[in-house]
Parts: C-alpha cells; sequence; structure tokens
C-alpha cells in the first residue's frame, strides 16, 4: 500500500504530465487555470485510487495515512513547485524575456545596447507593457484580481496568495522591490 501512495504519486503525475503536453494546456491565455483544473481532477482520482485499492487489500482500517501525506506532499509539490514555477519562468518572467530579446536583437545582427533594446522591446510583443497586460489577464483568470470601472481590486483568493507571499518574504527577510 505504502508503496502505490508513494510510487503513485509519481505515476499519477507523469499522467497528469502526458495529458498537458498532449492537450497543450501550457499554451494559452488561461494555462495556469486549465492546468490547475486537470490536476485537481488527477489529484483527486489518485486519492480515489489509494483508498479504493486500500479497501480491496482490506486495509482501510489501518490505512497508512503518513504514506498517504508524503505521497499527497510529493504529487502537489512536482505541479506546484517544479512544474508551475518552470512554466512560469519561462513565459512569464520579465528577466527571461529580456534576455529572450538580447539574443533576438543580437541575432539580428543590430547592437544590443539599453536604447536599442528598448526600441526592440516595444515593437515585440512580448515587450514590457505586453507583459503587464498580460499579467494583469491572468489575475483576473486566476481569480486573484477583478478590473471594475477601470481600477483593479484583491480578491479574497487575491489576499489569500499575496499574504502567503509576504509571509514567504518575511521569513527569508526580504521585501518586495
Amino acid at each position: 500500500m505504502e508503496n502505490y501512495l508513494l510510487f503513485g504519486a509519481l505515476g499519477f503525475f507523469l499522467i497528469f504530465v502526458l495529458l498537458v503536453l498532449i492537450f497543450k494546456l501550457a499554451a494559452g491565455e488561461d494555462c495556469y487555470s486549465k492546468m490547475n483544473k486537470l490536476h485537481k481532477k488527477i489529484f483527486f482520482i489518485y486519492i480515489l485510487g489509494a483508498f479504493t485499492y486500500s479497501f480491496y487489500l482490506g486495509e482501510l482500517n489501518q490505512f497508512p495515512f503518513i504514506s498517504f501525506i508524503v505521497g499527497s506532499f510529493i504529487f502537489l509539490s512536482l505541479h506546484y513547485v517544479y512544474l508551475f514555477s518552470l512554466v512560469g519562468i519561462s513565459k512569464k518572467s520579465i528577466s527571461i524575456n529580456i534576455l529572450a530579446n538580447i539574443k533576438n536583437l543580437s541575432s539580428d545582427g543590430e547592437n544590443s545596447s539599453v536604447k536599442a533594446l528598448c526600441e526592440f522591446m516595444n515593437k515585440e510583443e512580448n515587450g514590457l507593457d505586453y507583459i503587464r497586460e498580460n499579467r494583469l489577464r491572468q489575475m483576473e483568470l486566476l481569480n486573484w484580481a477583478k478590473l471594475e470601472n477601470g481600477q483593479y481590486h484583491l480578491t479574497p483568493k487575491g489576499k489569500l496568495f499575496n499574504q502567503m507571499g509576504n509571509t514567504v518574504l518575511k521569513i527569508w527577510n526580504l521585501k518586495r522591490l
């Protein structure tokens, strides 16, 4: 049973990644919400499978909750700590986008001075204005913020995630820039 809970977490996560790749869920405007919805469904199947398998083995009254918690932690961490972060950094990071634009500018044979880079980024889809607008739209899609009468305000979910971010920064003795 413990093997199912631990290795099953890895297996179900691999199924999740495979489905994300097959259905191209990491692409598109609401990629985070699509991936999160699928992740929740696969996690529910993992949980259902754990209890069904335990019932089948006749071990439901001796269910290994510690292994279940560790397996759940593995499954959730692989998505939210690793996969989600990699997609986010690769797609949404201003720094990574600037690096890509420097490379694109250099490959065109132009000088990569600050002025040339700013002009290039203003012409490109992933310039700073685009990144800002895309991030704001993403916060709306994730239900972290709402735009009403031309002003953004945080939703309860947005306040929770903001507080979580503040707590992490405080633990590491960091401040927002």
